[in-house]
C-alpha cells in the first residue's frame, strides 16, 4: 500500500507540545442540517481541519486528534450524509463535492475559525481543495495524504472507473456502484486489500462504524452519488 504526504506551509509554526486534551463531540445547525464535528485542543491555538474519506466519518481520526490536540485546536466533522450528520434524503438533497465543502466552511464560520491547516485524504481532498480555491487567504497550511486535485493524478484504471460513474447512469451501472458500499466490500476492499499478509494491523473498529452508517438503501446511495460525482 503506496502512503502518500504533502505538506504545504504558509505560516505555520510548531507550537510547544503538551499533553493531550479530551476529544469532545458536537453537533452544530448548519444551514437546517444537524452537522458532528469532533474538537479537541483549545481556540487560540493554531486550527488543523482533518476531512476523512470514503465511506467514513470523523472516527476516522480518534487515534490522530489526541496527539494534534497538545500542539494545535483540531476539528474533525462529518460531512453531510456521513457518520453522525444528518443525512437527507437523495431525492431531496444533492451530494456533491461543492456542497460538502459547503457545509464544512459554514461549520467553520459557526465556530468563529478564521485561519486554519487543511488534512485531506482520499474523499477529503475534492472537499478541501474547493474550501482552498473559494477561501485560500484563510489556509495556514495544507497536508495532503493520497488526494488529488487532477485527474492525471489517478491511475488510468482509476480514471476510466469513475469516468464510467459519473458518465454510464444505467441501472447496471448504479448496481455495480452500490454493490462498493456493501460488507464485503468495505471490510476487504477498503480496509485489507493491501494488507492481506497482516490484517492483525487494521483495527476493525473501522469498519464496523463505517458498515453502522450504511444500513439503509439511502445511506449507500449517498456513497453513490460521491462516487459518481468524483470525474
Amino acid at each position: 500500500m503506496l502512503i502518500v504526504f504533502y505538506l504545504f506551509a504558509f505560516n505555520v509554526q510548531a507550537a510547544d507540545a503538551t499533553w493531550p486534551t479530551k476529544t469532545q463531540y458536537h453537533y452544530a445547525n448548519i444551514k437546517e442540517q444537524k452537522i458532528f464535528y469532533r474538537e479537541a485542543g483549545t481556540q487560540h491555538k493554531q486550527t488543523i481541519v482533518l476531512l476523512h474519506g470514503y465511506p467514513s466519518s470523523s472516527h476516522t481520526y480518534r487515534e490522530l486528534i489526541p496527539l494534534l490536540s497538545g500542539r494545535y485546536h483540531v476539528i474533525a466533522p462529518d460531512y453531510l450524509g456521513s457518520g453522525f450528520s444528518d443525512r437527507p434524503a437523495p431525492s431531496n438533497q444533492d451530494y456533491t463535492f461543492e456542497v460538502l465543502a459547503e457545509y464544512v466552511t459554514a461549520l467553520l464560520q459557526h465556530l468563529k475559525v478564521e485561519r486554519y491547516s487543511l488534512y485531506i485524504q482520499d474523499f477529503g481532498a475534492p472537499v478541501g481543495f474547493r474550501m482552498l480555491l473559494k477561501n485560500p487567504k484563510k489556509l495556514d497550511a495544507l497536508i495532503v495524504q493520497n488526494g488529488n486535485a487532477y485527474l492525471e493524478g489517478l491511475t488510468p484504471q482509476r480514471q476510466a472507473f469513475f469516468k464510467q460513474a459519473n458518465q454510464d447512469r444505467s441501472q447496471a451501472q448504479l448496481d455495480k456502484l452500490y454493490s462498493f458500499t456493501g460488507e464485503q466490500a468495505i471490510i476487504y476492499k477498503q480496509y485489507l486489500r493491501d494488507v492481506t499478509d497482516n490484517t492483525s494491523i487494521m483495527n476493525p473498529d473501522s469498519w464496523t462504524h463505517d458498515l453502522h452508517f450504511l444500513q439503509t438503501q439511502q445511506d449507500r446511495l449517498i456513497q453513490v452519488k460521491l462516487l459518481q460525482d468524483y470525474y
